[in-house]
């Protein structure tokens, strides 16, 4: 489930289980990357269903029939209720369109590298550690 708003102390979406003679983890998900991509018109699409029946196999995801992909950076958090799925909550979010699914692609890492470089940064900073960098 998507939360908007994120409420301190932050209550991590990690579990305790059982490992072996007695021992115990205490493990769960932090951060995610989550992308979908749409291919263009004529290489895949949805089903358009009328009345209940199938109208069309084919339908292209987006009008212009480009390829599309929407990707989010994600940060999880204890579901409210406390078991199940965690929640999450979107750091970043952008949406991406081309002709192809190279460029597409292309788009989102570039995308996904400079988002995560920063969160990175963020995180460095925070907790006094030395970054290297590619000579930048």
């Amino acid at each position: 489930m998507k939360r908007d708003t994120i409420s301190l102390p932050f209550k991590v979406a990690a579990e305790w289980t059982d490992d072996c003679q007695g021992k115990k983890d205490f493990d769960g998900p932090l951060l995610r990357v989550s992308t979908r991509y749409w291919p263009p018109a004529g290489q895949g699409g949805g089903m358009l269903v009328e009345n209940g029946r199938v109208k069309s196999m084919s339908v292209p995801y987006r009008s212009d029939g480009r390829a599309s992909a929407a990707s989010s950076i994600v940060l999880y958090v204890r579901s409210s209720e406390g078991y199940g799925e965690p929640d999450y909550i979107d750091l970043a979010r952008r949406k991406f369109v081309g002709d192809t699914e190279e460029e597409v692609k292309r788009k989102v890492e570039a995308w996904v590298g400079k988002t995560t470089t920063r969160i990175v940064r963020v995180l460095a900073r925070e907790f006094r550690l030395r970054t290297i960098t590619d000579g930048r």
